[in-house]
């Protein structure tokens, strides 16, 4: 091809480019000109015009189609290529890539580099015998040379360094000797990483830099001499290459997720990478940080532990120390660090605590109580709520692994722990964060930002309390005593409170609200006290809780005629109570409360269940059904049921549509439940009443009754039986249904079969001989649509009063005779003509021809 020829060739492909992003192009014509370009990099000498382009061209949109091209090439017809050709390839492309690098456009570098790693993917040693030797002098280098060779060095640990699928069709054999091609090359490499972590240390003004990694296993203080003066340095060289020093912890992070760890990556090499991830308080220094402690979390995921593995840990434990005090001595820095930042040393922390904390007790060198006070001051420092809850993670890990003789020695922090956390989520002490957490929004679990906040924070104080209950118990419930009084003042008082008043009383709510669910999810862990006298604490303090939380539900509700956000904070403190209420429901006989007592709770949920005019707010509708349900399940009453709640019952053999459905459905399990005692008769009428719309309106009728079977899936035997007696005729209704092959089956079929697979899972026992009859149909329900029309529909006439026994009639009917191929039953067929079909070897026999033939898989059968 003349010169002439690829000028002209690229001058159109300028063009065609050009038009192609252009923002006035239509789609058609883009189809068009991908069409072209298609048809122009299916041809076998393409990679020649694109080798061309690639020298002559400055578009950028010309130059990625080029290497485009080129990769479509290396990575389908490379094999078919001579070496002479692969040669020209490679070294054209290397020569461009060293002669340009510094001028061109990441992305376009960024490609060419993989290119290159791409072809050694095939040809490195025996045709690209320099490959590896290019990177480690590359990585020597200064300057933009250096970051050239860190981009492939990057690029070949992810495409080469591990054996795995890179969606290149590459035998396992050529995968694995690359790998050992590249683990032969590391020391080499990682020297010359290393030594460029430690050149820019020493830029930034570090007398005592780390060790080499060649130089042998480094002393034990190596780590905090070098840490030492890090965060005094008030300047920065200019000179210094931050955008070298990033890419190099990056492409060592790559490395440490598949490289031997043990053998390959020395002590040495994680103090020098970690000195770069405690430098975040420098300027410039950010990004470098976070690839420093992304290189060092990387280690400790894959369990890094060399043979000075406790020398290690003790470096770490210095490095992660000297940082925190530096932190928590200049806390105005906190909240000028990148949040990224901060959840990644949250994240190495919680890392360094699970897999090292106890190993280091036993080191003499190794303060745990210091490590403990900086880290709770490091915790309640932080800038933001998320990031606070990130922390908390650390010290759930740390509970996590105490053992009980454990608790006495760290007492004191875990104390300080629950205090701290306490005064977190109470708005008294922290409402400059709380009041700017979202609590309208909710996220994909259906929980708003403050609810999310508040959810870690108390289980939290519930891991704490698992180790030592009652005295989180205790500490929670004084602070509780000291509001629960505001909520009795506060029908008087929030009308007339106004300015700071005002506040006070809005505050002291809503941290009545607060407590009042820490201690709802307290009640399992201080009735699991085992020492008798703490025992006998326990109950004494969970009497008091339900007998003021009972005196407070009581009394009237108190939201309506406030003002708005009085109004809030009433609702939730009742919500809470009622939540609270139910968690502890369980525990009323041990903690001696009179069943009087739990009784009249019932008399507080019940008018927030029944219909009104204007209808209560749905979040304490659902308070009051799940308390309700909690009752009916867990206390023994001594009254009649219908005594308490006959007015609900009455409503609830109507409907209950008033009603949202979960909280629907929380009042319908704890009727059942009331009523389901004894004869169980009320209990037996209810669930018939639910079910009697079932033939009308089975997408509303059905749903709650599969709800109500997946609650009782779990009940006993005596329960069982009464609901499978109140829910015979919907099941028989919903069967009947089946058997229609349109009408309401069609637009309630979902409905329908999420039914009848709760019913069985839940009363398959009690079901009896319906049970038979219900398979029949479902087979045939499922020959119908694989096939055709059901084969029995022309011997039984589909009307509303056909029962179960006429449906077994014809099924039994239809089986007839044994097949003479296969030996099995043979179905007969009720049509003009009598031709017979097994159902084992799918072959039909005509009477009126002696042939036998086989059905296909598709389609209906073959008719005479």
């Amino acid at each position: 091809m003349t010169e002439q020829h690829i000028d002209e060739a690229l001058a159109s492909l300028d063009i065609l480019m050009s038009e192609f992003f252009a923002p006035t192009t239509t789609n058609i014509r883009k189809r068009e000109i991908e069409s072209m370009l298609e048809d122009f990099s299916n041809r076998r000498d393409s990679w020649k015009h694109c080798l061309l382009f690639l020298q002559k061209s400055q578009n950028q949109y010309v130059l990625m189609f080029s290497l485009t091209t080129l990769e479509n090439t290396i990575n389908r017809q490379w094999i078919g290529i001579s070496d002479e050709n692969k040669t020209e390839i490679r070294l054209t492309l290397w020569n461009e890539l060293m002669a340009k690098h510094e001028i061109m456009l990441y992305f376009i570098r960024n490609k060419m580099a993989h290119l290159m790693v791409s072809i050694a993917k095939y040809d490195w040693p025996h045709l690209y015998e320099d490959f590896f030797s290019n990177i480690v002098e590359l990585i020597k280098r200064e300057g933009r040379e250096c970051l050239l060779g860190l981009i492939l060095a990057q690029a070949a640990s992810e495409e080469l360094g591990v054996a795995r699928d890179t969606g290149v069709l590459l035998p396992s054999a050529r995968r694995n000797q690359l790998e050992r091609l590249m683990l032969k090359g590391m020391p080499q490499m990682l020297a010359a990483l290393s030594a460029i972590l430690e050149k820019n240390a020493q830029k930034e003004g570090q007398s005592n830099p780390p060790p080499s990694p060649t130089n042998g296993a480094p002393q034990t203080s190596a780590l905090p001499d070098l840490l030492a003066n890090a965060h005094e340095i008030q300047a920065v060289d200019k000179c210094l290459n931050m955008e070298n020093v990033v890419k190099c912890l990056t492409t060592l992070q790559h490395l440490f997720s598949w490289l031997p760890l043990s053998s390959h990556v020395p002590p040495s090499l994680v103090t020098t990478v970690f000195y770069w991830g405690s430098i975040a308080t420098q300027s410039m220094s950010g990004e470098a940080a976070l690839a420093g402690l992304g290189g060092v979390c990387e280690l400790l995921y894959r369990r890094y532990a060399p043979p000075s593995s406790a020398a290690t840990a003790l470096r770490l434990h210095h490095a992660a120390l000297r940082l925190l005090r530096h932190l928590t001595h200049a806390p105005h820095q906190l909240p000028h660090l990148h949040h990224d930042y901060l959840n990644k040393l949250a994240e190495f922390l919680k890392l360094f605590v699970s897999l090292h904390f106890k190993r280091l007790e036993a080191e003499p060198e190794f303060d745990a109580l210091e490590f403990l006070s900086y880290l709770f001051q490091y915790t309640f420092q932080v800038p933001t709520c998320a990031i606070f809850v990130n922390c908390l993670d650390i010290w759930i890990q740390f509970i996590d692994i105490l053992k009980p003789e454990d608790i006495p020695k760290y007492w004191e922090a875990l104390q300080a722990l629950v205090n701290g956390v306490l005064n977190k989520i109470q708005f008294q002490h922290n409402k400059a964060q709380l009041q700017h957490l979202d609590n309208d929004l909710c996220d994909d679990d259906g929980e708003t930002e403050y609810q999310t906040f508040l959810k870690h924070c108390i289980e939290c104080v519930a891991r704490v309390a698992d180790l030592a209950p009652l005295d989180v118990f205790t500490c929670v419930l004084e602070r509780w005593q000291c509001l629960v009084g505001v909520h009795g003042r506060a029908a008087w008082r929030a009308g007339a409170a106004a300015g700071a008043e005002g506040e006070r009383l809005l505050v002291a709510l809503l941290d009545l609200a607060v407590l009042t669910r820490v201690l709802g999810r307290l009640a399992p862990a201080l009735l699991s006290e085992s020492e008798s006298g703490r025992r006998v604490s326990a109950v004494q303090l969970g009497g008091v809780l339900l007998e003021r939380a009972g005196a407070a539900l009581a009394a009237p509700p108190l939201a309506r005629g406030h003002p708005p956000h009085y109004a809030r904070a009433l609702l939730h403190i009742h919500a809470e109570m009622f939540a609270c209420m139910g968690a502890w429901c369980c525990y009323a006989t041990d903690c001696g409360v009179p069943v009087q007592t739990m009784e009249g709770l019932f008399s507080s949920t019940v008018p927030f269940l029944l219909p009104r005019d204007i209808p209560e707010p749905p979040l304490l509708c659902q308070a009051a059904a799940q308390l309700l349900l909690s009752l009916s399940k867990n206390v023994k009453l001594t009254s009649d049921p219908m005594s308490l709640v006959g007015e609900l019952y009455n409503h609830a053999q109507r409907s209950l549509h008033y009603l949202e459905p979960k909280t629907a459905g929380a009042v319908r399990e704890a009727l059942v439940s009331l009523f389901v005692r004894g004869t169980g008769e009320r209990a037996r009428a209810l669930v018939a009443a639910w079910g009697a719309g079932a033939g009308a309106a089975p997408r509303a009728a059905l749903p709650p009754l599969t709800a109500l079977l997946h609650a009782f899936a779990d009940a006993s035997t005596h329960s069982k039986k009464i609901i499978a007696e109140g829910i015979q005729n919907a099941a028989e209704t919903a069967l009947r249904m089946l058997c229609e092959p349109s009408g309401m089956y069609a637009a309630a079929e979902t409905e329908i079969t999420d039914f009848f697979l709760a019913l069985f899972t839940a009363l398959l026992p009690q079901l009896g001989n319906f049970t038979y009859a219900a398979i029949d149909v479902f087979l045939d329900v499922a020959q119908r649509i694989a096939v055709g029309a059901p084969w029995f529909v022309r011997n039984v006439d589909l009307h509303d009063d056909l029962d179960l026994e006429s449906i077994r009639a014809a099924r039994r009917a239809a089986w007839s005779g044994w097949c003479s191929a296969c030996g099995w039953a043979w179905r007969r067929a009720a049509a003009a003509c009598a031709w017979t079909w097994c159902s084992s070897c799918c072959t039909a026999t005509c009477c009126r021809a002696p042939r036998t033939w086989r059905r296909t898989s598709r389609g209906p059968r073959t008719r005479c």
